[in-house]
This record gives structure tokens, sequence and C-alpha cells, in this order.
């Protein structure tokens, strides 16, 4: 049973996660309050790219030679058939999570920067399976990254048309806020439900008041994906990118809504690596 109580987590803040916290805690500045805080509609899954498809990774001049020559080290799988088991995971992660519901459970504001939390959370449990397929989890890695990020851009044009370098300021700061949130899960997943309720809140919630209830399910939530992820087959990973999480009050998963999801990507994905 998860036990703690705020003041332990302050306690645990203040000791191991000095860094983390000068970071965190420090107040925006007023262009980053006036950029995250433009509403992306009437839920957080409602920003979209124009194509509804995240851009897949174009290999460089040296990949597509090292394809060519079959030059792949230790990859298990070729190149272009990694580039798109990537991108197609990152598309599974907009088909099967419930975004909408995260955001109410934890009570985060309806804004671009709570939809890019989410996503790093469901980035986090990928890349915390890669590790387990060696240089081929190495090579997804920089993969999925660069899926993500591509995604996140065009999406925030949608919200900052014309604004460029504002754009890219924001994402800076995403960036900087996802390392050490996947530092804070990380030190979570290995050590106990205390401390990575104690990542959720600083990282979600921001030091706010919290229900503890809302914590404890997010908790149950990582620690069962996480699980549910171990005992997906390599193959799903580095070969055709299906893979999806399970819900966030349920173990029951809607396979039709996610099978029919998946080969739609499929199908449109095919054509999108360079061959």
């Amino acid at each position: 049973m998860l036990r703690f109580t705020f003041y332990k987590q302050l306690n645990y803040i203040r000791c191991s996660h000095v860094i983390f916290q000068r970071f965190l805690s420090a107040q925006p500045s007023p262009k980053a309050n006036q950029t995250t805080a433009r509403p992306v509609g009437t839920g957080l899954s409602t920003v979209q790219t124009s194509s509804n498809l995240p851009v897949l990774y174009e290999p460089s001049l040296m990949s597509r030679i090292k394809m060519k020559f079959g030059l792949q080290a230790e990859l298990r799988e070729p190149q272009k058939v990694l580039y798109q088991a990537a991108a197609i995971s990152y598309y599974m992660i907009a088909s099967s999570v419930d975004f909408d519901g995260i955001q109410r459970e934890l009570d985060m504001p309806d804004v671009f920067a709570s939809f890019g939390r989410i996503i790093f959370l469901h980035i986090w449990f990928l890349l915390v399976r890669y590790i387990q397929l060696g240089p081929t989890g190495i090579f997804l890695r920089r993969q999925l990254a660069r899926t993500m990020w591509t995604d996140l851009d065009l999406r925030a044009q949608q919200i900052l048309p014309g604004q460029g370098k504002v754009r890219r300021s924001q994402l800076e700061e995403l960036r900087a806020e996802m390392n050490a949130f996947m530092i804070a899960l990380d030190e979570g997943l290995v050590d106990d439900d205390t401390v990575l309720a104690a990542a959720i809140w600083r990282h979600f919630r921001h030091f706010q008041p919290t229900r503890l209830e809302s914590l404890v399910t997010l908790v149950k939530y990582i620690r069962k994906n996480i699980q549910h992820l171990e005992q997906l087959p390599d193959e799903n990973f580095i070969k055709n990118g299906y893979i999806y999480f399970l819900p966030l009050y349920s173990d029951i998963v809607d396979t039709k809504f996610v099978n029919q999801h998946y080969l739609d990507f499929k199908n449109k994905a095919g054509g999108l690596v360079r061959k």
C-alpha cells in the first residue's frame, strides 16, 4: 500500500533533488506564461498535425549507403524497418492513451505543455523497454525522439503560427523538463512508490495541492504499463511497432479499436520511409 505525506515528499525533494527543484520550482518567465498557457481546445488530444501523422525521419545519405550495402552493425533489423517501427510506436501513443482522462485525474490545465508532459511519460515507458534491446534499442530511442520532437513542433505551429523563435524557445524548455522528468521517473521505477509519486507530483502538478488518490492512480498506471510492455515480444518494438497501453482505470483494452488504428497508420506509413 502506498503511504506517504506531502511533508515526506518535500523532505525527499529538498534532500535528493535540489537541482530539479531549483529548475522546476522557479517562476516561469512572462514569455513562458504567454505561450504555455494557450488553450489547445476542448481536450488535450485536439491539437493535431495537418495529416494527423507524425513525420517519419528520413535517413541521411550515409545511413542510406549503409542500408544499401547491409552495414547494419549489431542492429537486429534493417534501419528502414526500425525507422518505421519507432514512428508507428509513437503514433500508437496517440491512439491508445486517454489524454483527457489523465488530464482530469491530475487536474492539469488544458494547455499544450500538459499534452507534452503526458507524451513524455509514455515515451519514457518505451525507453525503459528499449533498454532490453541493446544497440537496436539505442537506435530506436534516437528515432523515437526525432519523431516526437518533429510532431510536437508541428502541433505547436498551430498554436503559435508565425512565431518560430518563441515556439523553439518553448520546446527547449519542454526538452529540459523532459530530461529532468525522466531521471526522476527512472529513480522512482527502481525505488518505492513514494519516490515515484513524488516525481509525478513534482512534474505533473508542480508542487500544487493534489489528491492522494490521484497520485495513487498514476503510480498504479505507471507500474502496470511498465509490466505490460515487458510482456510484449521484442518484435512488436523492432519490427512492426505494434504497442499499446493499458487504460488508466482498468486492464481491459479495446483491441478492435487499437488494431484498426495500427493497420490504418501502418498502411499510410509504408510509403513515408525512403527505400
